[in-house]
């Protein structure tokens, strides 16, 4: 009888608890939130060239994706988190490009490196579209 009356209350409290778990799980961010197209422009970070030209980078489903050289396609692949966080590097054999970033909201604030001039740059990107 008392095991009787034990799975019941646990019943009750699963049944309780249900609404409680689901609506916080729904709160949690997926990496399709920050889907769309961010587009920004590079700030010399040092004694690197400026880059007069927007960049833009697409997110989709927890990739990321930017063409850094318009004249040979070259792009940066990557994705982003949970949190926001993005990461991306090029697909370059004779050299390394990365750039590591955070979004908050319409914002996506990047820095990026590369090991064939040693060159930095920042980038402040503003969400211009969803996916």
């Amino acid at each position: 009888m008392l095991l009787k009356k034990l799975g019941l209350l646990a019943g009750i409290a699963a049944t309780l608890a249900t609404p409680f778990l689901t609506a916080g799980n729904a709160v949690a961010a997926t990496s399709s939130d920050f889907d769309g197209l961010y587009v920004g422009r590079p700030t010399s970070v040092g004694e690197c060239p400026d880059v007069n030209r927007d960049f833009s980078i697409v997110v989709a489903d927890g990739g990321a994706r930017m063409v850094i050289s318009m004249r040979n396609g070259r792009q940066l692949v990557g994705k982003v988190d949970t949190a926001g966080k993005i990461e991306m590097v090029s697909e370059a054999v004779s050299y390394h490009v990365k750039l590591v970033g955070h979004i908050v909201g319409n914002e996506l604030t990047a820095e990026s490196s590369n090991d064939a001039d040693m060159c930095h740059y920042s980038y402040d990107f503003h969400k211009t579209a969803a996916k």
